[in-house]
């Protein structure tokens, strides 16, 4: 199964459009078409960033969200990483993409994911991913 690693403004946007590209990343998760890794800091990234007042996300729609993310991520021991992002935030989606060989890192904000940090992994932004994939389909 292909492994992908999901930046937190990835997840944000699926929640702000649930029927565009970042919304289909989520159902091809939850159809058991890729497999998403996080490790236990990229979860509560999430928690904490969905939970801004600057979203207005409502508790009730955003639990269920995190609740399947807790249930459906293969959850990576990353460690300390060797490579750092420009932006050290995004340090621990590297450490994540690289210790569990995933095919795709996508997020919305390439800059902070420079390719040669991944070896073979492609970073892909959520309306790359359906081309990327329509062959295996």
């Amino acid at each position: 199964m292909i492994r992908v690693v999901i930046d937190t403004n990835v997840l944000a946007s699926s929640a702000i459009s649930p029927d565009g590209n970042e919304g289909q990343l989520l159902r091809w998760v939850r159809y058991r078409q890729l497999k998403a890794c996080a490790t236990s800091r990229i979860l509560d990234e999430y928690a904490e960033v969905l939970s801004r007042k600057k979203f207005g996300f409502a508790r009730e729609r955003m639990t269920p969200l995190l609740d399947f993310l807790r249930a459906e991520c293969t959850l990576i021991e990353a460690g300390q990483s060797t490579v750092q992002s420009p932006d050290p935030g995004d340090t621990k989606f590297i450490a994540c993409a690289l210790v569990s060989g995933a095919s795709y890192p996508v997020t919305g904000n390439r800059r902070h994911f420079p390719a040669s940090f991944y070896g073979a992994a492609k970073v892909l932004n959520a309306a790359e991913l359906p081309r990327r994939l329509k062959p295996a389909q």
